[in-house]
């Protein structure tokens, strides 16, 4: 919530500031040409019919802004919508004459089956993992480490010819 009210926030100072900054004066020289030009006409009357006071790289800019500014308020909502990863379950979809994502076919492993074979593998997985953790803990420390590679480092250097 917090960051929706950032994001609005920072929209309507966009909104606020962006059209002032991609506003383009009109040059002098143009006024001065086009009133030697056509002398007839009052300069001022065709200044204001032909001036353009837009930019429209100007425009694109604030139009991109506009965009990442909605991207980044809907994106990590949208992403949060996704899908279950792991059921241990049949959903009611997968049931019935029409059991969609079923696996119909001898052989074929939907993801209630596939998540069920993933399910029996966690306590081995956990053990695993503690060995693995325990290996780490047991190995030699930091300083250990690096003198032995200060070592071998020193040992190379004694046979490897270095070019000037």
């Amino acid at each position: 919530m917090a960051r929706l009210a950032m994001a609005l926030s920072l929209a309507a100072l966009a909104v606020m500031l962006l059209p002032t900054v991609f506003v383009t004066p009109p040059s002098a020289g143009r006024i001065q040409h086009e009133a030697l030009m056509k002398p007839s006409v009052p300069a001022a009357q065709e200044v204001e019919l032909n001036m353009s006071n837009s930019n429209p790289v100007g425009a694109m800019l604030a139009a991109a802004m506009v965009g990442l500014l909605a991207g980044l308020v809907t994106g990590p909502q949208m992403a949060k919508a996704g899908g279950v990863q792991f059921a241990l379950q049949v959903p009611d979809f997968m049931k019935g004459i029409d059991a969609v994502n079923a696996a119909t076919k001898p052989g074929e492993i939907d993801f209630v089956t596939r998540s069920r074979i993933e399910a029996l593998q966690f306590p081995m997985a956990a053990k695993e993992a503690k060995e693995f953790n325990q290996l780490i803990k047991d190995g030699p420390s930091k300083e250990e480490r690096l003198q032995r590679e200060k070592v071998m480092m020193q040992e190379l250097a004694k046979v490897t010819e270095m070019p000037a």
